[in-house]
């Protein structure tokens, strides 16, 4: 089968928040995928360039070989102060969309998600996951069989190439998105933790995170 490309997944008409006609971005990138258990398949990835920058999801119900549908997850005024990047998703046992990015709202950079339980037709209001104390990069997220979402971020407190101050977290939320209980660090306190994607998994109660440590300077 064909690849598409993020180019051509943003040169089509568009459904926004706000009803735009369509979407030309300039700029495509870090694309995610996720199937759910009706055998539809969805990309998430940036798009700037265009009047706002924005993460959209693209739907294909054929495999991938199409996608005729592509919405904008984002709101508009969500980028109006740095750009939106590293968008993340996962998809629930109940088909429940979830996508993350990272931005700066005040402060550092956040790690901000949504919802989507309509195929990705209409998605809850953003809500910052994590604190503004540290730059919060490179979400992961993974869905429980009980619903629990869990996400993983690296918090960016020194060099990106490897560093004791950096740390990898995980917090667990609610379906609605609200935190149930607090964050939790899950490297070590020697780790030279670097700005390398980590990656989340869930297995009935257990639950593992892999990151990357070493600085190759």
């Amino acid at each position: 089968r064909d690849p598409v490309g993020a180019a051509a997944l943003l040169t089509r008409p568009c459904h926004t928040p706000v009803g735009g006609p369509s979407v030309t971005a300039t700029s495509q990138g870090a694309p995610v995928a996720a199937a759910d258990s009706n055998g539809s398949f969805y990309v998430a990835l940036t798009g700037s360039g265009v009047d706002p920058d924005a993460v959209y999801v693209a739907r294909s119900t054929d495999g991938g070989l199409s996608f005729p549908d592509l919405f904008s997850a984002s709101p508009p005024d969500e980028s109006a102060n740095d750009t939106l990047s590293k968008p993340a998703i996962a998809i629930g046992p109940d088909d429940t969309i979830y996508l993350s990015w990272t931005t700066t709202l005040t402060g550092n950079r956040v790690v901000r998600m949504v919802a989507s339980t309509d195929q990705g037709e209409t998605w809850t209001a953003p809500v910052s996951v994590s604190s503004d104390t540290v730059d919060h990069e490179n979400a992961r997220i993974t869905v429980g069989a009980d619903l629990s979402v869990h996400v993983a971020w690296v918090e960016l407190n020194g060099d990106p190439k490897g560093d004791e101050k950096n740390r990898v977290a995980i917090q667990r939320l609610n379906a609605d998105l609200t935190p149930d209980g607090g964050r939790v660090v899950v490297s070590g306190a020697t780790d030279t933790v670097t700005l390398d994607v980590p990656s989340i998994a869930i297995d009935g109660s257990n639950l593992y995170v892999a990151y990357t440590t070493g600085n190759p300077s």
